[in-house]
C-alpha cells in the first residue's frame, strides 16, 4: 500500500513538472535577422503548437520535449492543392483560378496525355501581377497536371534533389469553377529543430539565445486568436467555405458564387522525361 501511495504521488509530481514546463516554455521570442525585412517571430504554446511568422508568411508545427531536449516539427502542406465545385451560372466555359507562390517553378497541362508538354505558368522574369488569373477553355477539364521545376542552382560535383513527382488531378468532369494554390516550397518541406529551454531563454541548435519577450497569456487578444485559429485549424480544408482564406472574392456574388468548394486529392506520377515548352498561360510585366 505504502509503495502504491509513493507511486501515486510521484507520476503526480511528474504530470505536474510536465504542465510546469510546458507553461514556461510557453510565450514570444523574436529571432533577428540581417534580411531588410527584418527578423521573425516564434509563437509557443502551451499545448505543444509553435508558429514562425515571418514577412509574407506564418509555419506551423508541433513540439514536444525529452529531458532537456525541446523538438519542434513542422506541419507540412502539399504544394498544390485543388478546389472544384459546379456553377450553373457558367455555361460556356470551365475556370481554373490559380494562386501559386513558387509561380517561376511551377509548369501546368490540361487533358494531357504522359507524353504531353507543360507550359509555364507565367513568363520568364513574371513581375507586376495582377490578379485574378484565371485560365479558361470551352471544353470539359477532366484532368489537371502540376510540375514543379527544380530552379536552384548546383555547384559542380554537388549532389541534386530527386526529379520531382507530378500532382495529378483527375476525374473532374462534373466540375466547372476550380481554385488551384500553391504556397512556396518552405512549407512543404517539414523538417525539425532543436532546442533547449533554461531561464526563460530559449537556445536553438546553431543560433543565438532567445529571450522571452513575452507570456503566451501576454500576447494581445487579437493576435491571441489568429495564432489559436491557426493552430487548430488545417490551413487547407476539404472544404472550403465562403469565410475561408482561398476563397475567392465577388464584389457582387450570386448564390452560386459563394457555394463551397471541395477538395480534390491528386495522385502522383513520375517527372521522368518531362517536357516544358517555351511560351507562358499568363504574361506579367511591368509597363513602363
Amino acid at each position: 500500500m505504502k509503495y502504491t501511495f509513493l507511486f501515486v504521488m510521484f507520476c503526480m509530481a511528474s504530470f505536474g513538472h510536465a504542465q510546469e514546463s510546458s507553461a514556461d516554455i510557453s510565450g514570444s521570442y523574436h529571432i533577428p535577422s540581417n534580411d531588410p525585412q527584418g527578423g521573425s517571430s516564434i509563437i509557443i504554446s502551451a499545448d505543444h503548437h509553435f508558429a514562425i511568422a515571418y514577412f509574407g508568411g506564418i509555419q506551423k508545427g508541433t513540439w514536444e520535449q525529452n529531458g532537456s531536449i525541446i523538438q519542434f516539427t513542422f506541419h507540412k502542406e502539399p504544394r498544390a492543392v485543388l478546389y472544384a465545385k459546379k456553377n450553373s451560372t457558367v455555361n460556356d466555359s470551365v475556370g481554373v483560378r490559380v494562386s501559386m507562390n513558387d509561380f517561376n517553378e511551377v509548369a501546368l497541362r490540361f487533358n494531357a496525355y504522359d507524353d504531353e508538354p507543360f507550359i509555364p505558368l507565367f513568363n520568364e522574369k513574371a513581375n507586376c501581377f495582377t490578379y485574378p488569373y484565371i485560365y479558361k477553355q470551352p471544353e470539359a477539364l477532366n484532368q489537371i497536371d502540376v510540375y514543379f521545376k527544380d530552379e536552384r542552382e548546383y555547384y559542380e560535383g554537388e549532389i541534386q534533389a530527386p526529379p520531382a513527382d507530378v500532382y495529378r488531378f483527375n476525374s473532374l468532369g462534373k466540375y466547372n469553377d476550380f481554385i488551384l494554390v500553391g504556397l512556396s516550397s518552405d512549407y512543404s518541406q517539414g523538417g525539425s529543430f532543436t532546442a533547449t529551454f533554461e531561464n526563460n531563454t530559449l537556445t536553438m541548435s546553431g543560433q543565438s539565445s532567445l529571450k522571452k519577450r513575452s507570456e503566451y497569456a501576454d500576447i494581445n487578444s487579437e493576435d491571441l486568436a489568429y495564432f489559436d485559429k491557426i493552430f487548430n485549424n488545417e490551413l487547407f480544408p476539404e472544404t472550403l467555405n465562403a469565410q475561408d482564406q482561398f476563397f475567392p472574392y465577388h464584389e457582387n456574388p450570386t448564390d452560386d458564387d459563394l457555394k463551397s468548394f471541395v477538395r480534390i486529392h491528386p495522385e502522383y506520377i513520375s517527372s521522368d522525361h518531362i517536357i516544358v515548352v517555351s511560351g507562358s498561360l499568363f504574361y506579367a510585366v511591368c509597363e513602363d
